[in-house]
């Protein structure tokens, strides 16, 4: 289905995608695209799909049209086709590529106990609204780079707490952000980005490679207030870098940026979107940051500045050991003994880089099943309360042979039945006796 209209003097087109998409809510389409890292099964084949699909659309298009620009935008399972299709485009003729919920996420400065994107610095150019700085890999991998080549400066990732698809919380279960991408105005964000990337252009054409679309014609003009971020996590005496860049009037200038610390009177920046903050003492803040246009419009965020007295956690969670993994008929085996340390509360595990299930310490063991071969690199690490990973350990799988099958043969007693019922009753009658008579048995 296509669409054309025009904002703000633009003419373009949007196109909904045409491919196969399967829904992970069927537990088999979840499996196999958890195993398959999104690359086989009938998810990798769907995935597989919808890129040959919109190499085909790209094609047609540029042979009638060559001077036609494009922007991908991808939702789910869309961003895996946006973004390996993207890879065969011509890298002048792209614009923007929009990634939402993307499984493949990959975002360096989220990785380890205590990563650099939680106190504001190294952030991906890319990242453009990831509000836990933890964030580090998809839940079906990682795309390393993250940007093909000749796209760099071309990206733009969104991934909303609480989704485990895009990597911002480990708990399985945990999706309650991934269905809401277009209910808190990253679509105007996005839009927004597309704006600033036209601003030297003179025409674009949009096609949208998104699981779902919305039917409007337009999206309305909105200010917005926004940090890469909403919660950063620093040690006592540290500083922290906050970037309000990402911040937005549609149609208009941000000409102030306001910030209001525990409640306080709100200091200006003027038109500097960046303020460093350095806290002397173990406790929380709460910053207040509020933008304002060139025609008076505002708009607010806040932010939570969370430190504490050692560099990383308060605590660190050490990699597991004495943890055995043996693989049988399809399945490995995990087990472990109680020597977890005290802030464990589950063990994660992972293959070939793809995080799998975690179940709680206690069960003391567990199974990965659907397994082809122990051809593959097998890693735990314990997870506290809060999910936070600790330090991974690899294991060697023990590949174990399946267990004999044991045939009961009957047992031959060289008596007929009926002899063999005369002989049940002669000893029945014998115990009776012997238990009737046991206080004439010597003491």
């Amino acid at each position: 289905m296509a669409k054309v209209a025009k904002r703000r003097g633009y003419s373009y087109r949007i196109t909904d995608l045409d491919y196969p998409a399967v829904t992970v809510k069927n537990p088999i389409n979840a499996v196999g695209a958890k195993i398959g890292g999104g690359k086989a099964f009938a998810f990798g084949r769907s995935v597989t799909s919808g890129v040959r699909n919109l190499q085909d659309y790209y094609n047609s298009t540029m042979r009638s049209c060559p001077a036609t620009l494009w922007v991908l935008g991808g939702y789910s399972q869309g961003a895996l086709v946006a973004a390996r299709a993207v890879k065969s485009f011509a890298p002048a003729q792209v614009v923007y590529v929009g990634l939402f919920g993307d499984p493949w996420t990959y975002l360096p400065e989220g990785k380890g106990l205590s990563p650099k994107a939680c106190k504001g610095r190294g952030l991906s150019a890319y990242r453009v609204h990831v509000p836990e700085c933890k964030t580090y890999s998809g839940s079906l991998g990682m795309s390393n780079p993250y940007e093909a080549s000749g796209l760099e400066g071309k990206y733009g990732l969104w991934c909303n707490r609480q989704d485990y698809i895009c990597g911002s919380t480990k708990l399985l279960f945990d999706m309650a952000g991934h269905s809401h991408y277009a209910d808190f105005g990253e679509l105007t964000w996005m839009s927004e980005k597309v704006d600033q990337k036209l601003k030297k252009r003179q025409r674009m054409i949009a096609l949208a490679s998104a699981e779902d679309s919305s039917d409007e014609e337009d999206i309305p003009d909105s200010i917005q207030a926004h940090l890469p971020t909403d919660q950063y996590r620093i040690m006592m005496d540290g500083t922290v870098e906050l970037d309000a860049s990402e911040s937005f009037s549609s149609g208009h200038e941000i000409v102030e940026y306001l910030w209001s610390v525990n409640g306080r009177a709100f200091e200006s920046t003027g038109n500097n979107p960046k303020l460093s903050r350095t806290v002397y003492f173990p406790e929380k803040e709460t910053i207040i940051l509020r933008v304002v246009d060139d025609v008076g419009q505002m708009a607010e965020t806040t932010i939570k500045i969370i430190t504490h007295e050692y560099e990383g956690e308060p605590y660190q969670i050490p990699a597991p050991q004495n943890v055995s993994a043996s693989y049988a008929s399809g399945e490995i085996q995990l087990d472990w003994i109680r020597n977890w340390p005290y802030m464990a509360k589950y063990i994660l595990a992972r293959i070939d880089g793809v995080d799998l299930d975690f179940v709680p310490v206690t069960e003391l063991s567990g199974v990965i099943d659907g397994i082809e071969s122990t051809d593959v690199t097998l890693e735990v690490a314990w997870l506290d309360k809060g999910y936070m990973v600790g330090e991974w350990t690899k294991l060697d799988i023990e590949e174990k042979d399946p267990p004999e099958e044991i045939n009961i043969e009957p047992v031959q007693t060289g008596l007929s039945m009926p002899e063999l019922a005369t002989s049940l009753f002669i000893l029945g009658i014998a115990t009776i006796g012997v238990i009737a008579n046991k206080k004439y048995l010597p003491q």
